[in-house]
């Protein structure tokens, strides 16, 4: 279950499952979301059928990044989905969005990208609370730097338990980060 508001990032390769994970995610959305969203902005950055089946479900789609004014005006809970879009977000709009936005503004951030350490994620990544890692063999690396970074001391027992959700394709781990989660690892 998922507290709204909140902030999701969903990293991985490009065919490792993302927008399926992401579709997944919207259809059972209602379900998963406590306060279920009041309106879905579903802001993109190539049109595939998938994209465009989502209006007949009563989501809005959106080409391109919206601005905070266009978040703003939408209807409360939002949750505002960013797909294939980090070429598009400024990392100032993105920071304010991870920082203050999504808890001021009632709006639940799920933001899709390739690179778990691009420079633009940054504060985004420190900021989420849940990152949803795909499989990605060839970023086994970038897994095992977050996870040392999440899990000092940890390390062995987070990459067992990435690869054990991870085995087979387009299968995904997701580490919940929020600030409110008692720490069992510490």
């Amino acid at each position: 279950m998922f507290t709204s508001p909140f902030t999701m990032c969903i990293i991985g390769a490009t065919g490792s499952g993302k927008t399926q994970f992401l579709m997944q995610f919207l259809s059972n959305c209602k379900k998963l979301i406590n306060p279920p969203p009041a309106h879905i902005l579903y802001c993109y950055g190539e049109t595939n059928s998938e994209v465009l089946a989502l209006r007949s479900k009563g989501i809005e789609i959106f080409h391109g990044a919206p601005s905070e004014k266009q978040i703003k005006e939408r209807k409360k809970p939002l949750l505002l989905l960013m797909d294939d879009l980090l070429l598009d977000l400024k990392t100032d709009f993105l920071d304010r969005l991870y920082t203050r936005g999504s808890h001021n503004w009632n709006v639940s951030c799920v933001l899709v990208s390739q690179s778990l350490f691009s420079k633009t994620l940054r504060v985004v990544r420190s900021n989420s609370h849940f990152l949803v890692l795909m499989r990605t063999p060839a970023s086994e690396l970038q897994i095992k730097t977050l996870g040392s970074q999440l899990f000092a001391g940890n390390t062995k027992y987070f990459m067992e338990s990435y690869k054990d959700a991870t085995e087979n394709p387009f299968t995904y781990l997701v580490i919940n980060m929020h600030p409110k989660l008692l720490n069992t690892f510490g």
